[in-house]
């Protein structure tokens, strides 16, 4: 499961992602380029308070078809 832009607020066991070393941060990635993922390889995606701050022309597509890519069926 992925915390994506976790705010420092990472969840007992997932994967916390955030684009700087901040509190329970897991990984520290730019969520704008692609998730150094398997496909279909996470089970839940969590993005609360993120996709606002993307984008929308430049990156937001983009991000989330990604983010898709990494979901397993269902997911």
């Amino acid at each position: 499961s992925l915390n994506v832009g976790s705010g420092g607020r990472g969840l007992p066991g997932w994967v916390n992602i955030e684009v700087m070393p901040m509190r329970d941060t897991t990984l520290c990635l730019d969520i704008r380029r692609p998730l150094p993922l398997a496909d279909n390889s996470v089970a839940r995606l969590l993005a609360e308070h993120v996709v606002e701050h993307v984008d929308f022309r430049a990156n937001l597509l983009t991000m989330l078809e990604d983010w898709h890519r990494v979901l397993q069926p269902g997911g």
